[in-house]
């Protein structure tokens, strides 16, 4: 996969049936796919690329939509951005328009307070969403994160089990 500012597109070779090509134009969000956790979750949707047939995908903090737009190209049928900037609301959106994804991608401002429910569980996101034996990505910056998180998230979601996998960058 190569991800191409869109403002070197007509510089950039055109894609074969093998590679794919992701259009970015970040604007003012965050998210360019240089971020080592990017790259890692980049990495691993392309191994599950022949797996992603059909599956839903959620990208919490999706910034430029580089995640979830990458899974809608490696063949999941529907992908959510959830973020809480305005500004990468609408790169995310923009971005799936350049990708040819938007059908398939939904991008959602939340603002989530400590007084309410998490907004995207009070819709059954991701459990509902993601569904029985769907596979979920979290990345975390310090592993031992991922154990509160995990357990965390598998209260917030109720029925969820989760599989822990350490990857190194």
């Amino acid at each position: 996969m190569t991800i191409v500012p869109a403002w070197q597109l007509d510089t950039h070779i055109p894609p074969s049936l093998d590679h794919i090509t992701l259009i970015l134009e970040p604007g003012l969000a965050f998210g360019t796919g240089d971020h080592p956790t990017t790259q890692l979750c980049l990495r691993w949707l392309l191994q599950q690329r022949g797996v992603l047939g059909n599956a839903h995908v959620v990208d919490y903090g999706t910034g430029s939509g580089v995640l979830a737009i990458a899974s809608l190209l490696l063949g999941a049928s529907q992908a959510v951005g959830t973020d809480t900037d305005p500004l990468a609301v609408k790169a995310s959106q923009r971005n799936g328009e350049l990708n040819g994804v938007w059908g398939g991608l939904r991008v959602v401002q939340c603002m989530p307070s400590l007084d309410d429910e998490e907004p995207l569980a009070v819709h059954g996101l991701p459990s509902g969403y993601v569904g029985m034996g769907g596979m979920w990505m979290m990345v975390f910056v310090c592993m031992g994160e991922a154990h509160m998180c995990v357990w965390v998230c598998s209260v917030m979601y109720r029925g969820m089990t989760a599989t822990q996998h350490a990857f190194a960058c």
